[in-house]
């Protein structure tokens, strides 16, 4: 069965910038494999590879066709089905995957706990690469064999004393390998963890904002990074429950903004359950209130809270 996808003139661009800085390892002969993700979600059981890619992009579009070749034996896959498509064979040279919960945001951007000298936790600044399923690429700043920690780190400060309770068994290859779709690894190698004592948090308290562009309910790379950073820690305990609430400018057609702000939180609530909170853990609340007025970007956010677990 033919395959047929696209892939964007920006991708295409960015995947050839970063081979040709040898922070992506093509495979070799250009041999990709290529997995194909049903309608529900569930895997295809057959690789396929790529066979064709047009030289030329569309104008109305601004992508390129790629075609793939995939067996099926039992005819599972029917002509104008529609499928998702994850191209694998890449490696990123010295890069890690770490657990989202593992990634903390601070003013100077992002970093993760690291387990020191004598057991005591360093902050680590990081670049992080794609949001790789449950896990974040970390493309530098790390070392092979650093023990990452995972767990407790809400309350953590530089030298605090850790104690291990989990640890991950590491992996002998330090590359990463990554889908060209960036949606799932096919084989991504494991820094070891580390693991503290949970803390708990306290209803009412401000888990993160997500702020949306102008009339758009796109969340954006920031926002994504964000919603991660919550998720992983909702994903620490089941117990966690988290409130979303958007909120719209006071200027303009109120309804409209009102209904602006109601699609931005339930984009936030998809973006949740993709990272597999569960929907007992949400809930989605009305608009908090109508704002507006200097600081319009605050109009345009949607908060996350930590909810009452009653």
């Amino acid at each position: 069965m033919r395959v047929n996808f696209s892939l964007s003139e920006n991708e295409a661009l960015r995947f050839k910038e970063q081979i040709a800085s040898k922070k992506l390892s093509a495979p070799s002969d250009d041999k990709w494999e290529v997995e194909v993700l049903l309608a529900d979600g569930s895997v295809y059981p057959q690789r396929g590879r790529l066979t064709f890619s047009d030289v030329s992009f569309s104008e109305d579009t601004g992508t390129f066709l790629v075609r793939a070749e995939v067996a099926n034996p039992r005819g599972e896959l029917r002509p104008g089905q529609f499928v998702r498509v994850n191209m694998l064979g890449a490696t990123r040279p010295g890069s890690f995957v770490v657990p989202q919960r593992a990634l903390q945001q601070g003013p100077r951007g992002e970093f993760v706990w690291v387990l020191g000298k004598e057991g005591k936790a360093e902050p680590r600044m990081v670049q992080t690469g794609e949001w790789l399923g449950q896990s974040w690429l970390i493309s530098n700043g790390l070392r092979a064999g650093e023990k990452v920690i995972v767990d407790g780190t809400v309350k953590l400060a530089p030298g605090a004393p850790v104690k291990v309770v989990g640890e991950a068994k590491p992996e002998a290859d330090a590359a990463a390998a990554v889908p060209a779709a960036a949606e799932k690894p096919a084989a991504p190698a494991a820094t070891a963890s580390a693991a503290t004592t949970p803390v708990a948090l306290n209803a009412g308290e401000l888990m993160g904002k997500v702020y949306f562009e102008k009339n758009s309910t796109v969340i954006s790379t920031d926002g994504a990074q964000m919603v991660a950073n919550v998720a992983a820690r909702l994903l620490s305990s089941a117990e966690q429950k988290v409130a979303i609430s958007g909120y719209a400018d006071r200027k303009g057609d109120a309804g409209r903004n009102q209904r602006l702000a109601e699609e931005r939180a339930k984009a936030v609530k998809s973006a949740l359950l993709v990272a597999g909170v569960s929907e007992a853990q949400i809930e989605l609340r009305q608009p908090a209130g109508i704002s507006g007025g200097e600081q319009r970007e605050e109009a345009r956010r949607v908060e996350l809270v930590l909810a009452s677990r009653g």
